[in-house]
């Protein structure tokens, strides 16, 4: 009966400290003040407590899955867990991701001649404050104005490209950038 009741034991210390990482992997996602953390780590503490009262090899060992695990366990957390099938009720999505998304300087310096792109029109997708979002040549892009605001919707042209930056002014009624 003794050997049952140790097993048993056992297994309730491995499932205090199971719940106790889970609770840590939790925090991660559920905005909390830490409460979840602190409590998954009162339940790690408790459960290697429990088990260095039960033995010290048993304590050593799940000392060393603990240190171990946690690392592993948050770094897929963070990493993969966002992308799962799983999460997708639970972690907020970027709207603008995919194809509607704004090309970055970044995607246009893989260019090979972007010294094109000045004198190009277009129109003012998100407000110029002074950096958004155009339509140029039928491309989102992101462009800084020449320091003043532009509303959405009004004409635009390249003015010239400072490194990878691409610089634009406001059309003004008469077809001339301002």
């Amino acid at each position: 009966m003794l050997a049952v009741m140790s097993a048993l034991s056992v297994w309730a210390i491995v499932g205090l400290i199971g719940a106790g990482l889970l609770l840590i992997v939790l925090e991660i996602f559920v905005p909390s003040g830490g409460m979840i953390g602190v409590l998954g780590a009162v339940c790690v503490v408790g459960g290697l407590l429990a088990a260095f009262l039960q033995s010290a090899i048993l304590g050593f060992g799940l000392l060393i899955a603990v240190m171990i695990l946690l690392p592993i366990l948050v770094t897929w957390a963070v990493k993969y867990f966002p992308k799962s099938r799983l999460s997708r009720g639970i972690v907020l999505r970027d709207p603008e991701a995919g194809e509607s998304r704004a090309k970055t300087r970044l995607d246009l310096a893989k260019a090979e001649d972007r010294s094109s792109l000045v004198g190009v029109r277009g129109k003012v997708v998100r407000d110029l404050r002074p950096s958004g979002v155009a339509d140029l040549n039928g491309l989102r892009i992101e462009v800084v104005s020449e320091g003043t605001f532009v509303e959405a919707g009004h004409p635009i042209e390249v003015v010239r490209i400072d490194g990878r930056t691409i610089v634009v002014a406001a059309v003004e009624e008469g077809g001339r950038a301002s």
